[in-house]
């Protein structure tokens, strides 16, 4: 019973110590991450051209599906970062 008892304890005191946490500034926070999550979004939809211009790039039929449809896996994700690296090496972008 002295077990179970220190850990109900423990348990209580993990969770009002949790609890205590001020929320000071939240909804301020909050706001900032929305808007920089906002901005980020809006970023990676004006930068999803390049897919589109791509296109005129390649023949290989994985490669275009690829481009059209997105990624499905990890391996895919790393191929389509494949293909924006060699956009960007097509069209002289450097970052």
């Amino acid at each position: 019973m002295g077990h179970i008892s220190r850990k109900m304890e423990h348990q209580n005191t993990h969770q009002s110590s949790f609890m205590s946490v001020p929320t000071i500034g939240f909804h301020k926070v909050t706001h900032t991450l929305m808007e920089s999550f906002n901005s980020l979004r809006q970023t990676i939809i004006m930068n999803d051209n390049w897919r589109k211009e791509m296109e005129q790039y390649t023949s290989n039929k994985n490669e275009l599906r690829l481009l059209r449809e997105g990624p499905k896996s990890l391996s895919q994700s790393w191929h389509l970062n494949a293909l924006k690296n060699r956009y960007k090496k097509i069209m002289h972008i450097d970052e």
